[in-house]
């Protein structure tokens, strides 16, 4: 197994929601005790809000893998037990000479709503709206803005968990140095700094399996840039700030992939940055981007998995049903009709 493919690879295994399951039109049990929750009329927007969360979470979930030789064996490997990226790919290799070829395959399939609770549901979506409620920078997005890149719980495939109280005790006592309260920018770079202060990109998570959960990032430090922005998404959610995650499968002039964060102002404005690393205004996309994707907890009806009768023909990368084609965000577009001779 080659680096290149072992980072293309795990990054996109990572990247989307896993796979589609047949559609289940019941009910999950919480779900009652939710709506419940919310009956009274001043809280209709919170009883959308968990409709929402739910309608849309049947295809998210945690999916755990093995390190498997071609005799289905598992093969212990820890990217944690490796000085730096050249000792780990030495040690990959030296596994290979005597194990064959290695991959990582699927242990176990963990569906949210499988193992979501009503309490766990009811504690984020309060959560949630005081962070939209009680900020001044959030008080100018939209309900829908507020639904789509501050409400939802995951950022990517990561192990379902809740932000601990006093992560976002921490985060609250960094806003505190802010100059202009209505200023959702300063409020991002104000975090982006303290996740910088001690968070870290590391390439010998290329070999780690699966995003990482916000524990496991908490207490390595360490990550890929799937485990930066979704860290960052966490931390800025959970102050009402409406970051997502932008990616691209190939850059137009450079080999390779790369996904970052935005952040979407009130008008609809979206900028750029690197969770972690870069804050935003002052982050520049490394190369040049042909196609950008941002990746959604609501199914994207528009996507192109929605527009083939044959979906598993599609590259991974377009298969999903949870990501939206933002490209006009980055760069300038345009729409093309093409003819196609049937014969």
């Amino acid at each position: 197994m080659q680096f290149l493919f072992v980072s293309f690879f795990i990054c996109f295994i990572a990247a989307f929601p896993v796979e589609a399951a047949e559609t289940d039109t019941s009910q999950p049990a919480f779900l009652s005790e939710v709506l419940s929750h919310y009956s009274e009329q001043s809280d209709s927007l919170q009883r959308n809000a968990a409709q929402f969360l739910v309608e849309n979470m049947h295809d998210h979930g945690f999916v755990a893998y093995d390190l498997k030789d071609t005799n289905d064996q598992i093969i212990a490997f820890n990217v944690l037990d490796y000085e730096n990226l050249e000792e780990l790919e030495a040690a990959f290799k030296e596994l290979e000479s005597r194990h064959g070829t290695l991959d990582f395959k699927k242990r176990e399939l963990v569906r949210d709503d499988s193992v979501m609770t009503a309490r766990f549901l009811i504690n984020h979506i309060d959560n949630a709206f005081r962070a939209w409620q009680s900020h001044p920078w959030a008080a100018r997005l939209s309900y829908e803005q507020f639904r789509d890149y501050v409400l939802p719980y995951r950022g990517s495939n990561e192990p379902l968990e809740a932000l601990p109280d006093d992560f976002r005790g921490r985060l609250e006592q960094v806003l505190s140095d802010m100059t202009d309260p209505e200023d959702p920018i300063e409020a991002a770079s104000l975090i982006n700094q303290d996740l910088i202060s001690w968070f870290h990109f590391d390439p010998r998570f290329y070999y780690h399996p699966t995003d990482q959960g916000l524990s496991e990032m908490m207490k390595g430090k360490l990550g890929r840039c799937e485990d930066m922005t979704n860290l960052t998404m966490y931390a800025m959610r959970a102050c009402g700030l409406a970051v997502t995650s932008d990616f691209t499968p190939f850059w137009a002039n450079s080999g390779n992939n790369h996904a970052w964060n935005a952040i979407v102002l009130p008008e609809g404005e979206v900028i750029p940055f690197m969770g972690a690393e870069a804050n935003p205004r002052s982050y520049h996309l490394a190369n040049k981007v042909a196609k950008v994707y941002r990746k959604t907890y609501a199914i994207q009806k528009n996507g192109l998995a929605f527009q083939t009768d044959n979906p598993d023909s599609l590259p991974r990368y377009l298969a999903s049903r949870y990501y939206t084609d933002v490209t006009a965000d980055y760069t300038d577009t345009r729409d093309l009709t093409l003819g196609i001779n049937a014969q």
